[in-house]
């Protein structure tokens, strides 16, 4: 199905019900995706259960009263792929004994709200080669690792988690749509952004 947007370019969509994103390919295919919002953790086995048919119905009644091609792109899908529950990971106490840690998401899983858990990863690799090459022991760089990465990935993780709900009630959304086309431009722009953004490893350093 044809959408007015550039191939490569991500479109958001704060449905009234749920968040639904979408991108389409060079080939012109459309990928996208959906975020519902429930108030409890599914029940072991029910998204198991549910199967393409039903979610194609249950999202399709989700977006139907919003604008945009939400729920044309959801009836027009050949496909539509197993579904799961995010989850968000506490913080861990340690991440290192003796020679051994966990790096990426096995140490910071943040919620797949803003996809940041790949660059972490990426950035936690290169900052665990560095130290590794700059300090004489590995417990010595392993500490140093820790002491480096843990405030700022922390930091982060906590930024996701407070907008992983991405539906909300009437009022919410007058404000937020109010509100939105002022703050984004700052947001974008401010130091908090540029702070998870802007991260520079010196590696000559």
């Amino acid at each position: 199905m044809p959408v007015d947007t550039a191939p490569g370019s991500y479109r958001m969509v704060f449905g009234k019900r749920a968040f639904f994103g979408y991108v389409p390919a060079p080939d012109g295919e459309v990928w996208w995706f959906a975020n519902v919002p429930r108030p409890q953790e599914p029940a072991r086995g029910e998204l198991e259960g549910t199967g393409p048919g039903e979610w194609r119905s249950r999202l399709t009644e989700l977006f139907a009263a919003d604008a945009g091609p939400a729920a044309a792109l959801i009836l027009a899908s050949q496909e539509i792929t197993p579904t799961s529950p995010m989850h968000s990971m506490p913080a861990l106490p340690a991440w290192r004994r003796g020679q051994m840690i966990v790096i990426g998401d096995a140490a910071h899983a943040p919620s797949p709200t803003l996809g940041r858990g790949a660059s972490l990863s990426i950035e936690d690799a290169a900052e665990l080669a560095k130290v590794l090459r700059d300090q004489p022991t590995i417990e010595g760089a392993f500490a140093a690792y820790e002491a480096l990465r843990r405030p700022r990935v922390e930091r982060i993780v906590k930024q996701d988690a407070r907008i992983n709900n991405k539906a909300a009630g009437p009022a919410g959304r007058i404000l937020r749509d109010l509100l939105m086309p002022l703050i984004l431009p700052r947001l974008a722009n401010g130091e908090q952004s540029r702070q998870t953004y802007g991260h520079h490893i010196d590696w000559a350093a």
